[in-house]
């Protein structure tokens, strides 16, 4: 069975989400945290048949938008990493509330794969991790993010008009930064480039799957 809905987040701010509940009640439930960007397009498909999937296999299952995504409330350029953070948060709560799951893991996909590792640190927000090829260095992939900028400078304009270090002086005065649609902010730029899932040491202490994909053994 699959129940579609709106909840509210800590801020009071209505969030998109979906269950997806097996044939009998079960404690152990998944929340899914879906990437950013096009990227959550790309994976749209893949973890609705995978929730499917985890459903038939007697897990509850949770998908939702964050603030400012898909079919939530508000605008992209309004959420940060903080509200996103805050937003995985809040649907823990609201899965728990609403179904009779004690066992929870935390799935991510790419920086929702980033974002569910930050949020483990929380005591007792999860009991297990699945990072499905997370971001480990936030100020790479926001270069990765630029370098798609100048890919459509050089597509609509025949050549580059702001290099990479124009976006990021216009992004440190306040401008926002398009990206396949998207506007990146300074609040977003300034928190996801402190992000480096390697800096230290890790509080969670639950189990953790973690799938990298990478040609470079020195990644990990």
């Amino acid at each position: 069975m699959e129940e579609h809905f709106y909840f509210k987040n800590s801020s009071g701010k209505e969030l998109f989400g979906v269950i997806h509940s097996p044939e009998k009640p079960s404690t152990k439930g998944v929340l899914i945290c879906h990437p950013l960007f096009e990227e959550k397009l790309h994976v749209h498909r893949v973890l609705v048949d995978f929730s499917r999937l985890l459903s038939s296999s007697g897990f509850s299952v949770m998908c939702f938008d964050y603030y400012g995504d898909g079919d939530s409330q508000g605008e992209f350029e309004e959420a940060t990493l903080q509200t996103r953070l805050n937003d995985i948060s809040s649907a823990l709560d609201f899965f728990r509330g609403k179904t009779s799951v004690d066992r929870l893991a935390l799935l991510g996909v790419r920086f929702g794969a980033t974002l569910a590792s930050l949020s483990a640190e929380k005591k007792e927000l999860s009991d297990a991790l699945i990072l499905w090829a997370p971001i480990l260095k936030g100020n790479d992939y926001l270069l990765q993010l630029l370098r798609m900028n100048l890919i459509h400078q050089v597509v609509v304009y025949k050549k580059v008009l702001y290099t990479r270090e124009d976006l990021i002086k216009g992004l440190k005065v306040g401008k926002r930064i398009n990206v396949e649609g998207y506007e990146i902010t300074r609040e977003l730029y300034e928190q996801v480039s402190k992000v480096d899932l390697l800096a230290e040491d890790k509080k969670f202490k639950g189990k953790a799957l973690l799938f990298q994909f990478s040609q470079n053994s020195t990644d990990f």
